[in-house]
Parts: structure tokens; sequence; C-alpha cells
């Protein structure tokens, strides 16, 4: 398991949909602002446009992580796009759910830091998947196209 992911991400869609993805974003980090305004637990779903349900599922099982740290977004009438940082791992499972909310296609950088022990040089994984709101990831982490 990573210490740390890097997420570089990329939606593309309509306008009104990249706003509501913004502002989902913006108010999930207002709601944490106390902790440097981190995406966590049900903020989560707060992103999502959702209420948490009264018992949630485990957190690295629903979003991939802990948490989320957005560093910047840019956000054009095309396009969103921002780089953050997550807790142990990347936060694909949350990006999807973020990308099938919205309606709008992902691309997304991810990069990984391993650090088997203090006297060894960290291991450094990176993936770079693109998914369309057509896609979805199998029960086997592997993604595949929905049929519509």
């Amino acid at each position: 398991m990573a210490n740390h992911c890097w997420n570089w991400v990329y939606f593309t869609g309509k306008k009104e949909d990249l706003q509501r993805l913004h502002d989902g974003l913006r108010k999930a980090e207002s709601l944490n602002a106390e902790n440097y305004g981190l995406i966590w637990y049900e903020t989560f779903y707060t992103a999502l446009g959702l209420e948490p349900p009264e018992q949630t599922a485990d957190v690295y099982d629903e979003f991939g992580s802990k948490w989320l740290d957005i560093h910047d977004i840019d956000m054009s009438d095309e396009h969103l796009e921002f780089s953050a940082s997550s807790a142990w791992s990347p936060v694909s499972a949350f990006l999807l759910k973020l990308s099938k909310a919205s309606i709008l296609s992902l691309s997304l950088s991810l990069k990984s830091v391993v650090v088997t022990s203090e006297d060894s040089l960290p291991v450094q994984m990176a993936k770079r998947l693109t998914i369309e709101p057509t896609h979805m990831l199998n029960t086997n982490g592997w993604l595949e196209t929905l049929r519509v």
C-alpha cells in the first residue's frame, strides 16, 4: 500500500455539469475548513451531492482513500481539472463516482510512493486512465465498458 498518492484529474463535459461538480467540491472543502479543507468521510458524499447513509461502508472500499486534499482547481466552460493528494491510496473510486454523478468524462493520472522501510528508497508507481461516463470498474477492479 502506498504511503501517499498524487492524483491529477481532468473532467470534460457540459458547463452546467462542470459547475455543479465545482460547487460540490468547494462545499465539501468548506465543511472541513478546520482541517485545511480536506475532503473525507461524510464530506465525500457532500461533494457527490448526496446525504451520507446512516451506516457507511469502509471509506477505502467506498472512495479509495481516507481523505483527499485538493491543491488547485482550474475550470473553463469545457473542463475542470485539479491536482490533489490522498492518504495511502488513490481516490479512483471517488473520482469514478464524481464522473458518473456529474455525467462527465474523466481522465486521471495517479502516482503513488511506497516506502518499505526507513532505510530503503521509495518505489514509485504511476498509472494513467481515461474514463468516459460509459465505463465502470468491475468487481475485479478492471475497467470495462457499460452496456447501454
